[in-house]
């Protein structure tokens, strides 16, 4: 492999391959590997499991976890990233808020939206921000 930074070539961002190698194991396999390699480095394994859950794990969490959730993100932004979510938990989801949320939400979740795909990206990252500082201050344990 070529080293020279002066050089064009392949770079390969060994972080960034961690992570999403590591978001797409099961947690029993990532808890194991992120014990082995904390023995090594501690902050690394610590940045790993803070970068490795994504989205998709929102379906995992308890209600008394959604809730916590839906306390910290506004209406709108929770109606956006729902849109392209089974109906089902969407309904779950909208039935543990208050009403007065589950209605702005709903909302913006019917209605059409302009580049749709990344807005609804947007907010599931935005979601993704408040679950993993949840998950940090241990009110959230998946």
């Amino acid at each position: 492999m070529n080293t020279n930074p002066n050089e064009k070539g392949v770079f390969i961002n060994g972080r960034v391959k961690a992570f999403e190698i590591l978001k797409r194991l099961e947690e029993k396999e990532k808890t194991g590997l992120l014990k082995k390699i904390g023995i090594k480095n501690a902050k690394l394994a610590e940045e790993l499991a803070d970068n490795s859950y994504n989205f998709s794990q929102i379906y995992k969490l308890t209600d008394n976890n959604l809730k916590m959730i839906i306390a910290n993100i506004p209406a709108g932004i929770f109606g956006v990233a729902l849109r392209n979510l089974d109906r089902e938990f969407q309904k779950r989801v909208l039935t543990l808020a208050h009403r007065s949320f589950a209605e702005k939400a709903y909302e913006t979740l019917s209605m059409d939206l302009s580049d749709e795909q990344i807005n609804i990206q947007r907010a599931q990252s935005k979601i993704n921000e408040v679950m993993l500082a949840l998950i940090k201050n241990k009110h959230i344990i998946i």
